[in-house]
C-alpha cells in the first residue's frame, strides 16, 4: 500500500515537472531582465528636459586645451572648455594686414576719382572758354573785321577808279592843247599826264582785284579757317566732357571694388574673431556637467581633436523642471 502511494507521487511529480518545463520558455523568471522594446534606444538617445547641448561651432578640427570634467556643479558664465585658438590667432594678425591694406586702397581708390574729376572738369572748363573765344572770333570777322576790310577795299576801289577818270579827262584836254597850240611846254605837260593816267590805271585795277578777293578767297578761306576752329574746339570740349565721363564710370567701378574688396577682407576678419571668441565656452545657465552619450570621456578631454559641431558638454539644469 505505501509502495503504491510512493508511485502516484512520483508520476504526479512528473507531470507537474514536464508542465513546467513546457511553461518555462514562455513566462520569464522573476528578477530577469526583460527584452527591449522597440523605441528604448531612442528614448535614451534623448537629453533630459531642459538640459543644454555645447557644441564645437569654429569650423575646423581644433585640440582640447581644458575642459570641465563630468559631474561638475557650474554657474552661468564659467569657463567649460578651453580650444586651441593659435592657428586662428596668427591668421588674424595676417588678416589685419589685409584688412588695412584694403582700406588704403580704398582710400586711394576714392582719391583718384575725385582728383581724375576734378583734372576733367578743369579740362572741361579749359575747353568751355576755348571754343567761346574760337565763335568770338568767328563772328568778330564776320561780323567786324570783314566789313571793315570790305568797306576799305570799296573806297580804295572807287578813289581809285575816281582818279583814272580824272586823268583820263586831263589827258584828253592836255593832247588837245597840244595839238592846237604846238607848245613844248603842253608836250611836255601832256606826256607827264599820260604818265600819272598809266599809274592811277593800275591803282585802280588793283583796287578792283584786291575787292574781288577779299569777296571771294579772302572771306572764304577765313570764315573757313575760323569754322575749323570753332570745330576742333567743340571736338576738344566733348573729349573733355567724355573724360568726365569716364573717370566717373571707370573712378567709380574702381571705388566699388575696392569697397567690396575691404567688406569680404573685413568679414574674414570678423570670421576669425568669432573663431577665437568661440574657442572658449561659457555655462549659458547654471547646472551640472555631463558627457553626451556619443561622447564620452575619451573624446573630450585635454588633447583630443574635436571636429565642427560636436557636442563636447551637456549641461544638466539645477533642478528638473516639473511635469
Amino acid at each position: 500500500m505505501a509502495g503504491s502511494k510512493r508511485v502516484g507521487l512520483l508520476a504526479v511529480g512528473a507531470i507537474l515537472w514536464a508542465g513546467l518545463c513546457l511553461l518555462g520558455p514562455q513566462t520569464p523568471l522573476a528578477g530577469e531582465r526583460q527584452a527591449a522594446k522597440p523605441g528604448d534606444r531612442e528614448a535614451r538617445a534623448l537629453p533630459p528636459a531642459g538640459s543644454v547641448d555645447l557644441r564645437y561651432e569654429v569650423g575646423q578640427p581644433v585640440t582640447i586645451l581644458s575642459v570641465v570634467p563630468p559631474g561638475k556643479s557650474v554657474k552661468k558664465g564659467d569657463l567649460l572648455v578651453e580650444l586651441d585658438s593659435s592657428a586662428f590667432v596668427d591668421k588674424r594678425i595676417q588678416q589685419v594686414r589685409d584688412v588695412k591694406k584694403a582700406e588704403t586702397e580704398m582710400i586711394l581708390a576714392t582719391e583718384s576719382q575725385d582728383r581724375e574729376k576734378r583734372a576733367a572738369g578743369g579740362q572741361v572748363g579749359l575747353a568751355e572758354k576755348a571754343l567761346r573765344l574760337a565763335q568770338a572770333q568767328l563772328k568778330a570777322f564776320i561780323d567786324g573785321e570783314y566789313p571793315h576790310q570790305l568797306a576799305l577795299a570799296q573806297g580804295a576801289a572807287a578813289i581809285a577808279d575816281e582818279k583814272r577818270e580824272m586823268l583820263e579827262d586831263r589827258v584828253a584836254y592836255l593832247r588837245h592843247a597840244a595839238e592846237t597850240q604846238k607848245e613844248e611846254a603842253a608836250q611836255t605837260s601832256r606826256q607827264e599826264a599820260e604818265l600819272a593816267l598809266q599809274e592811277a590805271k593800275l591803282q585802280s585795277y588793283a583796287a578792283t582785284d584786291s575787292l574781288a578777293l577779299l569777296k571771294s578767297v579772302v572771306h572764304d578761306n577765313r570764315v573757313a579757317e575760323l569754322e575749323m576752329v570753332v570745330a576742333q574746339r567743340e571736338f576738344d570740349l566733348a573729349r573733355a566732357r567724355d573724360a568726365v565721363s569716364v573717370a566717373t564710370t571707370c573712378g567709380a567701378a574702381t571705388v566699388s571694388l575696392a569697397e567690396m574688396n575691404h567688406r569680404m577682407e573685413s568679414n574674414r576678419l570678423a570670421k576669425l574673431d568669432d573663431q577665437i571668441t568661440n574657442c572658449r565656452i561659457y555655462a549659458p545657465q547654471d547646472g551640472t556637467v555631463v558627457y553626451p552619450d556619443d561622447a564620452g570621456a575619451a573624446a573630450v578631454k585635454p588633447g583630443a581633436v574635436v571636429r565642427e559641431r560636436q557636442v563636447l558638454i551637456r549641461l544638466l539644469p539645477v533642478t528638473p523642471p516639473k511635469p
